[in-house]
């Protein structure tokens, strides 16, 4: 999961740098899957296929140019996923 959550923050940042805030946004959100797996000591197969998914689909070329209000109806599935996972509050 580590080494999963280091690889996705790459690409998160990536985006930025490029200018690809829907891959920014993609990678953002299965980064904070990874570390709420991790920190309750989760695992689900189903939500982080579900998300690296969505983040590939949004690596390739049809989505480069596209804005996160473009693809509300992804980004609004991404985060009922996500959403299904308890929050980590306070710090590790």
């Amino acid at each position: 999961m580590e080494a999963a959550y280091t690889k996705t923050a790459q690409i998160r940042d990536l985006g930025g740098t490029f200018e690809f805030p829907l891959t920014t946004e993609v990678a953002d959100g299965l980064c904070e899957l990874i570390y709420r797996l991790r920190h309750a000591g989760m695992y689900s197969r189903d939500a982080l296929q579900t998300q690296f998914g969505a983040l590939i689909l949004v690596c390739t070329e049809a989505y480069k140019s596209k804005q996160g209000n473009e693809e509300k109806p992804l980004l609004d599935g991404l985060k009922r996923v996500l959403a299904k996972y308890p929050p980590v509050s306070g710090t590790d």
